[in-house]
């Protein structure tokens, strides 16, 4: 009788262990799906996604380059201006940040006028300033002017047009891209791909591994 039990609580184990381990697989690959149906890679060189934009956040000559095409009164694009952020304030020098406009205009009424006072700036260090404020900030026409004359920047007819000029630029970039949505990001690697990020919150994730992948690579040369 003793054996019969000790064989039905081996079996009863063999079984648990089985269902535990199935249990477990599944997790793994619905998360290794999720992840491979959120990450794309584009068939676009990423000189190409981040153009002639002059305005860079973080190290110039970063490896790696978060490319967002985004729209100033997009809930999304405002929410996670301050991760992607703090992406590249935490990267090392390994990542930058490159923005596009994109201008909803259509439901975003306010997101033109935004865009405009946002490329108003002539220097790199004043456009973040001016960027962040408006992604934190209301930007109806006062609070637009209000964060314009905080930071100094007053516009003049050049200046309006140099800035309609680059949001023009980015609008034709968007539309070559495919890109008819905020916020789209991706991931410009060292390697030339183009990554593009559909869940924000794989994006530190894959630069990380992406990171390590580069140095890796490095390593297996130089050795």
């Amino acid at each position: 009788m003793r054996k019969i039990e000790c064989v039905i609580t081996s079996v009863m184990v063999v079984v648990a262990g089985f269902l535990a381990y199935a249990t477990y697989m599944k997790v793994v690959t619905a998360r290794s799906a999720s992840h491979s149906s959120n990450i794309v890679v584009m068939q676009v060189p990423s000189s190409v996604v981040i153009g002639n934009n002059p305005w860079i956040y973080g190290n110039s000559s970063a490896p790696f380059t978060i490319v967002e095409f985004g729209d100033y009164e997009c809930p999304p694009c405002r929410a996670i201006n301050c991760q992607v952020k703090s992406i590249v304030d935490n990267g090392k020098g390994d990542v930058r940040l490159v923005f596009h406009n994109l201008p909803l205009t259509k439901i975003h009424p306010l997101a033109m006028n935004a865009a405009i006072a946002a490329e108003t700036p002539d220097n790199a260090a004043t456009f973040w300033q001016v960027h962040n404020s408006l992604m934190g900030g209301l930007i109806d026409p006062m609070g637009v002017s209000q964060v314009l004359q905080t930071h100094g920047v007053k516009a003049s007819k050049a200046s309006l047009s140099r800035a309609r000029l680059r949001i023009d630029s980015d609008l034709k970039l968007a539309e070559s891209l495919n890109v008819n949505e905020t916020p789209t990001i991706m991931l410009c690697c060292p390697d030339n791909e183009v990554l593009k990020v559909h869940d924000f919150q794989y994006l530190a994730g894959e630069i990380s591994a992406q990171i390590s992948k580069a140095k890796e690579k490095r390593g297996t040369i130089s050795g």
